[in-house]
């Protein structure tokens, strides 16, 4: 080989380089001088067990670091009879998965809360939960409504860490079994 031809090679390989750190270096996602709040949406918050109709709120629309989150549970009956129905809030944080990592990030219990619910046929309640706990800077947070058969996924967000930066935001609302 040439020089020519190794100069050549060695210039390829460092515009490669440098693409390669450019196209997958670690960049400021949503980063800011002051923390911002996450405004969440409830995707589909709703949860029925025999006849009654669960809806779950939070009483803010966004979230700072170490804020304690209140809930608004919404029941309603909607059979001939009465009924006396308990559901659990699970609140779970779970650190952002690097892009590059290939271990899966398993979620932290926070909290659980528990409502139960007593209704006369066609009543409808609403009872208010505070948590216990302060939501984490930098952590994805999940809060889950749960009855003893179903599971649905009420609202996921992420919790801004102490310079604002967001790592993932989602949400869903799929019913999904519980695991035994």
């Amino acid at each position: 080989m040439r020089v020519k031809d190794i100069l050549a090679i060695l210039a390829v390989a460092a515009a490669t380089t440098a693409f390669t750190v450019v196209l997958l270096g670690p960049g400021r996602v949503g980063a800011t001088d002051k923390p911002q709040g996450i405004k969440p949406t409830i995707a589909q918050p709703k949860l029925t067990v025999d006849g009654c109709v669960f809806s779950l709120k939070t009483d803010k629309a966004s979230y700072q670091a170490d804020e304690m989150p209140v809930f608004e549970i919404e029941a309603t009956n909607t059979t001939d009879a009465p009924l006396e129905k308990t559901v659990w809030i699970s609140v779970s944080s779970s650190s952002p998965a690097s892009l590059l990592s290939r271990v899966m990030v398993l979620p932290r219990p926070l909290s659980i809360e528990k409502c139960l619910v007593s209704l006369k046929p066609g009543e409808t309640k609403t009872v208010r939960l505070p948590t216990k706990t302060k939501l984490p800077a930098g952590q994805s947070v999940s809060i889950t409504m749960t009855d003893k058969d179903l599971t649905v996924l009420a609202r996921a967000f992420s919790v801004p860490n102490t310079r604002g930066q967001v790592q993932a935001a989602n949400q869903t609302g799929a019913a999904t079994p519980l695991m035994p």
